[in-house]
């Protein structure tokens, strides 16, 4: 079929592109953990009938693309001058395969200038007492409830009782709201209160990627009692290179290679940290081999609300650039529902506001305050929310 033929032609080209000329100097016997590539056994013989590489942009990829299973990937370009990865792992269909899932739904990893900032630990050996650890929810980037962790995202696809066939597949812990781009600006949106218990009835998560430079989050939770909410971030330390503080004003600095960030909890709460968790990119079924963490490899970071409540809209503010560049970045409030984040991050200053309407109109909107253009997301009648083009 030709949609199997461009799947293979894509396939060809990654591997081209990430793995020749030197294929094979190295090994490839262990699985692959957040945004890192390798090859497995059977893609040798597959080599002896592949096809011309396809490369994305011929192929008509589209640049924001979101999958069955609740995952969703997002840049600028697939060009070699594209700065900036979005990776989500949001809710979907119910999962068909005997396979898990660890407990993080509105998770995600953020890469810039080629260096993972936000990452994801991945797992190590099964068989290793950390592996509680690597699949828990704090270990992500996403948040718990008064200590209530994700208790249905990691459920599998289980035998009957018999043991002669697999019975229905459990009920998915999300569902996407949106994954759309106009001009330079992506939104991704997902619902993950069904990975909680039923005290959590919303748990809106949206990703609003404007330019190469900035991100917002925004995330809105309720609940049937009142909770408080921890928002937790995992950042990348595998190799030690990894540089990171908190600011005078409540922000997260965080530098690796010449990349850095600078995030900004928008609301009540204070930044703790850091604690020493793991990081590991590659899986092994034996222990302590390569590409598994250490202590320290994962630096984590905690904010929580110092309010309990039933119902919550919160902020976060992330702007990216070069190494020097990150320090220009700053947020300022004109008021409890307009935020903006601008600076310099490559010598050429950029501003981006965030608007948030009431709960009794959801509307968000982002303008785009260097170049005077604005767009609104709201939601539809069908469930999914819709993005276009604001009229100012």
């Amino acid at each position: 079929p030709a949609g199997l033929e461009t799947e293979r032609a894509l396939a060809m080209w990654l591997f081209s592109k990430n793995h020749t000329p030197a294929a094979f100097e190295d090994f490839h016997d262990l699985e692959i953990h957040a945004l890192r590539n390798d090859f497995g056994f059977l893609t040798l013989p597959l080599l002896v009938d592949a096809p011309e590489a396809l490369s994305p942009e011929k192929a008509g990829l589209d640049t924001v693309q979101a999958f069955s299973i609740g995952e969703c990937f997002a840049r600028q370009s697939f060009s070699e001058s594209n700065r900036t990865v979005l990776a989500v792992q949001g809710g979907g269909e119910p999962m068909n395969v005997c396979n898990h899932r660890h407990y993080s739904a509105n998770s995600f990893i953020l890469a810039h200038n080629y260096e993972r900032l936000l990452a994801d630990p991945g797992h190590s050996c099964y068989r290793s007492t950390l592996r509680r650890l690597d699949l828990s929810t704090m270990s992500h980037n996403t948040c718990t409830f008064d200590a209530r962790e994700q208790i249905n995202a990691g459920r599998v696809r289980a035998f009957t009782s018999d043991r002669q066939g697999l019975a229905q597949p459990p009920d998915p812990v999300g569902y996407l709201l949106i994954s759309s781009r106009v001009d330079d600006v992506v939104v991704v949106g997902y619902d993950c209160a069904a990975a909680y218990d039923e005290v959590i009835t919303r748990f809106a998560r949206f990703w609003v990627l404007c330019g190469a430079h900035a991100v917002f989050i925004v995330d809105r939770i309720s609940a049937t009692q009142p909770v408080g909410t921890t928002w937790h971030w995992t950042l990348d330390n595998r190799d030690g290179r990894l540089t990171h503080k908190v600011g005078k004003t409540q922000n997260l600095v965080v530098r690796r290679g010449d990349a850095g960030m600078k995030l900004f909890h928008v609301g009540p709460g204070e930044f703790a940290g850091p604690v020493y968790g793991f990081l590991h990119d590659w899986y092994s079924p034996e222990p302590a081999q390569m590409g598994e963490g250490t202590d320290g490899t994962g630096i984590g970071y905690t904010v929580r609300d110092p309010e309990q409540r039933t119902d919550c809209t919160m902020v976060h503010a992330i702007g990216m650039g070069t190494f020097g560049g990150t320090a220009s970045w700053h947020l300022r409030k004109s008021d409890d529902r307009s935020i903006v984040l601008d600076g310099a991050p490559e010598a050429e200053r950029v501003s981006w506001r965030l608007e948030i309407d009431d709960e009794s109109a959801p509307a968000l909107s982002v303008v785009n305050e260097t170049a005077g253009k604005a767009y609104t997301m709201f939601p539809s009648s069908s469930g999914r929310w819709e993005f276009t083009v604001k009229d100012r």
